[in-house]
């Protein structure tokens, strides 16, 4: 069990958390050296120290301030994801902070539309595999398919492939649906009467059935 469990450290790993995460059985540390600082020295000297212990580091890519309004630092960062392994990094995380807050709530400087989510996420995870086949990426979207094809949606997500489509073709009104709550809660009634009808009927999974209720 321990070795799918770590801590999260922040921008580095002391000796004494890296000794504490050992003692506990745990195999992961993941740090988040970001982007704009200078030099991946300490990210260096943090994965040789967890080696050291027998601990792998999750490296998760970021950019100093958190703000995605640099078309230059986004374009920057596969390269940097490569010098972070590089440095001696485990496995790469890409994208975990890109969006804090639901799409329609965004703020205008740390959050991305889907799209460019998934241009950066996937250009970062092709860059690392390029240069290190073997190292795992995990990135913050997943891929669905529909009629038109297949895109890559966040994995925060709890909307699907269409609504994205229509958040990027059809934002004509400027009204947003969590303008009305009622609306919304009217939404979720149907979609928890048509799991619970499903799973009556036999052709839905009843555990599938009892998370969508759930949520």
């Amino acid at each position: 069990r321990g070795a799918r469990l770590g801590i999260s450290a922040g921008p580095f790993a002391s000796i004494q958390l890296l000794d504490g995460v050992a003692a506990l059985g745990f195999m992961w540390v993941r740090v988040s050296e970001e982007y704009g600082w200078n030099g991946l020295d300490r990210l260096k000297a943090t994965c040789d120290a967890a080696h050291a212990r027998g601990l792998k580091v999750v490296q998760a890519v970021q950019i100093a301030g958190h703000k995605y309004d640099d078309p230059a630092k986004n374009a920057a960062l596969p390269q940097f994801a490569v010098q972070c392994v590089d440095a001696g990094a485990d496995l790469i995380e890409v994208g975990n902070e890109f969006n804090h807050t639901p799409f329609w709530q965004a703020p205008p400087v740390t959050t991305m539309p889907p799209a460019a989510q998934a241009v950066i996420s996937i250009a970062v995870a092709k860059a690392v595999k390029a240069a290190h086949p073997s190292t795992p990426v995990i990135t913050n979207v997943r891929r669905e398919h529909d009629s038109l094809g297949e895109r890559d949606v966040p994995n925060h997500a709890y909307y699907g492939v269409q609504t994205i489509r229509a958040v990027e073709n059809f934002p004509f009104s400027g009204i947003h649906v969590s303008h009305y709550e009622h609306f919304v809660r009217a939404l979720a009634c149907v979609k928890k009467a048509a799991a619970q009808a499903n799973a009556e009927l036999g052709v839905l999974d009843r555990k599938i059935a009892d998370a969508i209720c759930k949520a």
